[in-house]
């Protein structure tokens, strides 16, 4: 690397960013992560950290604290519209035990944010309440207009900045040439846990086509609410407008009967409501000069995959470590981050729609074959043999990085 470090932009502190971050100042950078929100986003859903993307924890060293941060899933219990029990799967037990444990955590978006936030704060610079206006791109660098920080030079632009990026606007276009519907819309809220819920999800065995869950990870006070349904046609509504989303969502199941009415009715006044399409962002290429795209930014899997956060720690290690290879050549490494990671990615996607086929069945056929073949498709799915075999691909990645470099 040249004398003067490399500075680095980094839209997004949610799990791409911060992580991103945390490498490249290990590996002789100067990043700094802008944030549109005004500090770490607290809530959100629960999300995954698996198998590659854990072994990244672990030289972070951080798996220790995602471990104690995580929830628990002791049951699965599938009821009725009248809330009379249909089937069960005991999460818990399956995976006791077995290798999963080592490699696998689910952990709260949030809680997972501010674990990494933590770990970088002291090292990172971190600008809140803040976005990238334009840009333009130099031989000496990309000049830098924000909402209210003064302009400023870097070498490199990473957008980290999720489905709806800015930084992918500004430097691809318009977002509906990347994003590919997948015909279904969800809605995450938090309410309070007045069904006493320990460490335990009820699914609603609703109409087909929509679909009701309610969790409490933690098995405190608090729980979580997640509305899915099939919407062929998707919807047009102001993405930052709370109460016409709270109105369309209550419209879409006011057919709808057990709990969910006193759901709806805990909606009004939930403050961390979450509603948006089941998208996946695919793109020819990541990069454009000296920018380029992180996480689902660049290729969003859709939130039913669960994978979104441990493409986006094992996507910032790799993105990472091309860059320290070749510090001074930006767009070479950006071409080796994409030639190893996109294969995986595509991969990955592929398993959006069936997924969402059999966890939202159209047709009442689809939801009893759902409920009644859910817990031996959970044993097949939770309890892989070998499942360190798995880690064979990336782990030879992870291990060339670390004989590359001294800081590891």
């Amino acid at each position: 690397m040249s004398n003067t470090k490399k500075q680095v932009l980094i839209s997004g502190a949610s799990v791409a960013g911060p992580t991103l971050a945390y490498w490249l100042k290990r590996f002789g950078f100067e990043p700094t992560v802008v944030e549109r929100a005004p500090q770490i986003r607290a809530g959100g859903y629960p999300i995954d950290v698996r198998y590659e993307a854990a072994e990244v924890a672990m030289r972070m060293g951080i798996w220790p604290r995602l471990q104690r941060e995580q929830t628990t899933l002791g049951k699965l219990v599938f009821v009725g519209a009248h809330h009379q029990p249909i089937n069960e799967v005991n999460v818990q037990g399956l995976t006791k035990s077995t290798e999963l444990e080592r490699f696998w955590v689910e952990i709260m978006r949030g809680d997972l944010a501010c674990v990494l936030y933590e770990q970088t704060k002291d090292d990172v610079e971190y600008i809140f309440s803040d976005s990238i206006q334009t840009f333009t791109e130099s031989e000496e660098g990309v000049e830098i207009t924000f909402e209210h920080t003064s302009p400023r030079r870097f070498d490199l632009v990473v957008g980290a900045d999720g489905l709806h990026s800015q930084v992918r606007a500004l430097a691809f276009g318009d977002e509906a040439q990347f994003e590919h519907y997948s015909s279904y819309q969800v809605s995450v809220f938090g309410i309070d846990n007045y069904l006493k819920l320990d460490r335990a999800t009820i699914l609603v065995n609703g109409v087909p086509g929509k679909q009701v869950y309610v969790r409490s990870p933690k098995g405190d006070g608090v729980a979580g609410a997640m509305f899915i349904w099939k919407q062929p046609q998707k919807l047009r509504y102001d993405r930052h407008n709370r109460e016409e989303q709270k109105r369309l969502l209550a419209s879409i199941f006011a057919d709808q009967q057990w709990e969910v009415p006193k759901l709806l009715e805990q909606l009004q006044t939930t403050p961390d409501l979450y509603f948006d399409s089941v998208s996946q962002i695919r793109m020819e290429t990541w990069h454009r000069g000296r920018i380029v795209l992180l996480g689902d930014a660049a290729y969003c899997p859709a939130l039913l995959t669960g994978y979104g956060s441990t493409l986006a720690m094992i996507g910032a290690y790799i993105l990472a470590g091309e860059l320290s290879a070749t510090p001074d050549d930006c767009r070479a490494a950006f071409q080796r981050y994409e030639q190893a990671f996109k294969p995986y990615v595509e991969k990955e996607q592929k398993k959006l729609q069936s997924g969402a086929d059999f966890l939202i069945p159209g047709t009442p056929l689809g939801l009893w074959a759902r409920n009644h073949l859910a817990p031996m498709l959970a044993r097949a799915v939770l309890v892989p043999e070998g499942i360190v075999r798995r880690l064979h691909p990336w782990s030879s990645m992870l291990k060339s990085y670390e004989n590359t470099q001294t800081v590891l």
